[in-house]
């Protein structure tokens, strides 16, 4: 009969164990990736570019104003994934710069500087044009339509 226990072999069933940084956390000394950045030499900075549509087609991206900004490293977006635009891990349903919108908030493309507040600012410069799509706000209407997230995951045997 095997034991579900930590890796130390010490019993941990039944007992309330504290998560191995929760120390660091409520001392204040835990490092976080904000804090290595300040620590570092030659850190680029990201900003995303969120769409204002729920749903809908990306038809342009024209990033040319940010990208002749002065310590603008590059803007990326879905002309520079050479191969799959997805990083789902499972379901391959995430496309990492979507042409198709999924939600409002969605990045649609990313804007890499030499600060963070540079990379905002040149953020605000790149214009992306929408085709506005029908949104299913609601759960109701989502069933009413047929639209699920994934298919059911099914476990079968044998």
């Amino acid at each position: 009969m095997s034991r579900i226990g930590t890796p130390d072999g010490v019993k941990a069933v039944g007992k309330a164990l504290s998560h191995e940084s929760a120390a660091l956390h409520v001392s204040g000394r835990a490092t976080y990736v904000e804090d290595l950045a300040a620590r570092a030499a030659n850190v680029a900075y990201a900003w995303p570019i969120p769409s204002p549509h729920a749903h809908a087609y990306v038809t342009e991206v024209d990033v040319s104003e940010a990208v002749g900004m002065a310590g603008v490293l590059c803007c990326l977006s879905a002309a520079d994934v050479p191969g799959e635009n997805d990083v789902g891990p499972v379901r391959h349903d995430e496309p990492l710069f979507p042409r198709e919108i999924g939600f409002c908030g969605q990045p649609v493309a990313w804007v890499v500087g030499e600060t963070l507040e540079l990379a905002r600012l040149a953020a605000e410069r790149v214009r992306i044009v929408y085709e506005a799509l029908p949104a299913l706000s609601s759960i109701a209407a989502a069933i009413a339509e047929g639209s699920f997230h994934a298919p059911a995951e099914r476990m079968r045997r044998g």
